[in-house]
């Protein structure tokens, strides 16, 4: 068990893996704080009771343990240039998270994710729509 993370390029109705990682935390939390944003959803811990109470039964059955309201588990999320760039400008200096089944993240992270970010730039280009996905 724990943070598997993917990257797919999708095109023409077609999908392929593009990158892979295991137990990158660090660019998990970067990957969910975008997700929140674009969703309008707030981070568990920054819900009220009240906020909680108004979530339709089928987003409470979403949650985790009845205690974490929201989480970015098996969630789609497109990525875009503006992204990416705004990823490549964080990557080294990413927010230390932590989660359950997460590990941590290294040097070797970093390293892959900018590898990442330039095969996602190049599929971009080449009229694919990116994607980035994530079980644990």
């Amino acid at each position: 068990m724990g943070l598997d993370q993917y990257a797919f390029a999708e095109k023409g109705g077609e999908q392929e893996e593009i990158f892979y990682w295991r137990k990158h935390a660090n660019l998990q939390g970067w990957m969910e704080n975008l997700y929140i944003r674009r969703h309008g959803w707030k981070h568990h811990e920054e819900m009220t009771p009240e906020e909680w109470k108004n979530l339709t039964l089928e987003e409470k059955e979403e949650s985790f343990d009845g205690d974490v309201r929201r989480v970015f588990n098996c969630e789609s999320l497109k990525l875009s240039k503006k992204d990416l760039n705004q990823l490549e400008k964080d990557r080294e200096n990413l927010e230390e998270v932590k989660g359950f089944f997460w590990g941590t993240s290294d040097n070797i992270h970093d390293e892959r994710t900018k590898e990442f970010i330039a095969v996602a730039r190049q599929k971009l280009n080449e009229g694919y729509d990116i994607s980035y996905y994530s079980w644990w």
